[in-house]
């Protein structure tokens, strides 16, 4: 069967899933507020400076949060797309500041507060998020670790995003007369009106990208970021109808827009920090049921020769308990010979990758018995330590019972 031009890939039907509802409801009561307050004639919303100031002190830190774990991801896992929308939220974070100060009845800011300052601040910041979020869509997302990915020109576009945002504040505190009328008495002005749904438009250009996105794997959340531009779509809505600056559809986009930048948070954290751990966690399992299901001893072993772990399904092979093994060495546990043989193995390992065909003999309470170690390098930690495992075969005559096995690996 083909498939839909627009069905979902399995990997991200139960986020959407997820998202679904608040999505519905927010869609819901958008329009419920639409309907009731058109026809209601809706009046100052009492303390709104001291509401308005709180929703964007949430949306700033939102902002700030988005930017410093993009940030900080992108030092540990380059990706332009993260990288792109942390500069573009941390000139947002500013510029929502700068609106914020400028707000009427807040003290003067530079220059006297209005309400045409206030918006004169607020538009290119609405812009700033609408054209990060599609420059960092419309770029490919790389899977975590991919060379692809390499790093964009770190600071030049952190420059290009500061210099947007000086060129705003200069032009607002300097030069207001050329910015367009964008409110009077009688409320919002048809250039004021016709930006915000020129914001409008990015988003819905977004939202298609990202469905688009869907339909194939994704190294990111993509219904959460569906989600997020959604949200922050309807809130431009909002700030199409009001009249005057303190009445509910001026409050209503404030926190639609509080709750689309949370869910733009979730999805940059989740998909650049959450995830690889995620990953990792499976991984690590995954490895742990494989070790576990070796009828062999096996044993991991630190460049140095000291047990780290063992690894059997069958503990009676052991004749040593694993506490009497654990963070003691081969040197500890093997006599002089073999552990000299298992510790060539071990350097064999972490030169080459893998050691095999290196053979010691033990003698046993039940006589003398051939053993044969196979090394490999597991990985390389910081200190420059290898982690080996060690895998012991037992001599001709079959014993799988001895201290050797055991000692020959390392934990």
């Amino acid at each position: 069967m083909t498939p839909s031009r627009w069905q979902i890939h399995s990997q991200h039907t139960a986020s959407f899933r997820s998202v679904a509802p608040v999505l519905w409801l927010l869609t819901g009561a958008a329009v419920a507020a639409w309907a009731y307050f058109s026809m209601a004639s809706p009046e100052r919303v009492r303390h709104f400076l001291v509401i308005h100031q709180g929703l964007e002190t949430l949306s700033i830190v939102v902002s700030a949060l988005v930017f410093a774990v993009g940030w900080k991801a992108h030092s540990i896992n380059p990706q332009r797309n993260v990288f792109i929308l942390a500069c573009g939220f941390l000139g947002v974070a500013l510029l929502d500041f700068s609106h914020m100060l400028s707000y009427a009845g807040m003290p003067d800011y530079v220059t006297a507060n209005s309400v045409a300052k206030g918006i004169n601040f607020w538009l290119p910041a609405r812009y700033l998020v609408a054209v990060s979020l599609l420059w960092a869509l419309g770029l490919h997302w790389h899977a975590p670790g991919d060379s692809a990915s390499a790093r964009p020109g770190r600071f030049a576009v952190l420059a290009l995003v500061l210099g947007v945002v000086a060129a705003v504040h200069v032009l607002v505190f300097g030069y207001p007369h050329w910015y367009p009328e964008t409110y009077r008495s009688t409320g919002l002005t048809p250039f004021k009106i016709a930006a915000e749904y020129g914001v409008i438009a990015l988003y819905a250009a977004s939202l298609a990208l990202l469905l688009r996105l869907a339909r194939a794997r994704a190294s990111f959340d993509v219904a959460r970021l569906f989600a997020a531009v959604w949200v922050m779509a309807l809130s431009e809505f909002f700030f199409t109808f009001y009249v005057t600056a303190t009445d509910p559809f001026n409050l209503l986009g404030h926190v639609y827009k509080v709750v689309g930048y949370y869910y733009l948070y979730r999805a940059i954290f989740v998909g650049t920090i959450e995830a690889p751990y995620r990953a990792l966690k499976q991984s690590d399992k995954a490895l742990r049921a494989v070790l576990d299901a070796v009828p062999d001893l096996m044993f991991e072993v630190t460049r140095g020769g000291r047990y780290v772990e063992i690894h059997t399904r069958q503990p009676e092979l052991q004749l040593l308990p694993a506490e009497q093994v654990l963070g003691r060495t081969i040197h500890d546990i093997l006599p002089p010979q073999a552990a000299a043989v298992a510790q060539r193995a071990i350097d064999a390992a972490a030169e080459h990758g893998v050691a095999r065909d290196f053979q010691y003999t033990l003698d046993l309470p039940d006589g003398k018995h051939w053993f044969e170690l196979s090394v490999a390098r597991r990985v390389m930690d910081e200190a420059s330590e290898a982690h080996l495992w060690c895998c012991p075969v037992t001599s001709r005559s079959g014993c799988r019972r001895s201290i050797p096995c055991e000692n020959c690996a390392m934990p």
